[in-house]
């Protein structure tokens, strides 16, 4: 498990929760939805994979597959760049289709622990892991 050294400021879980709060269609809204996605993987991921997993949360949700571009999601990884709640990294990831390599973004929430702590309590986040607990159990009956 990733072990971070970050601590959270209140003006940092301040934005956070702002992000969580906004309208799923907004670019604010986006990135709440980036900040989620991120917690399920302990709060690290591709930015290449941040898409596939926003839109499976979507469509979770009764949301269509189309309301989110990479396009969004590099705007939302930005703007939570900027406001200090994530880092990105430059980096090569592996890949079958390329021995050496794919050029990427490492995405990494900043403090993960402490934001863990905000998104267990997120109503949003709660709806997703409940329906997608429910898709698992049918899927294995």
């Amino acid at each position: 498990m990733v072990n971070y050294v970050y601590r959270v400021g209140r003006d940092a879980l301040k934005k956070l929760l702002e992000f969580l709060k906004a309208i799923p269609e907004s670019t604010e809204g986006i990135a709440g939805d980036a900040i989620r996605v991120l917690g399920l993987f302990y709060g690290v991921l591709w930015q290449s994979e941040l898409l596939s997993e926003m839109i499976a949360l979507r469509v979770t949700l009764g949301e269509p597959e189309e309301s989110v571009s990479f396009r969004d999601v590099e705007r939302a990884v930005k703007m939570l760049e900027e406001r200090g709640i994530v880092s990105v990294e430059d980096r090569l990831r592996a890949s079958l289709s390329n021995v050496r390599g794919v050029p990427d973004k490492l995405v990494k929430l900043v403090g993960y622990p402490e934001l863990l702590k905000v998104l267990v309590v997120d109503e949003r986040m709660q709806r997703y892991l409940i329906a997608r607990r429910g898709i698992l159990r049918r899927g294995n009956s």
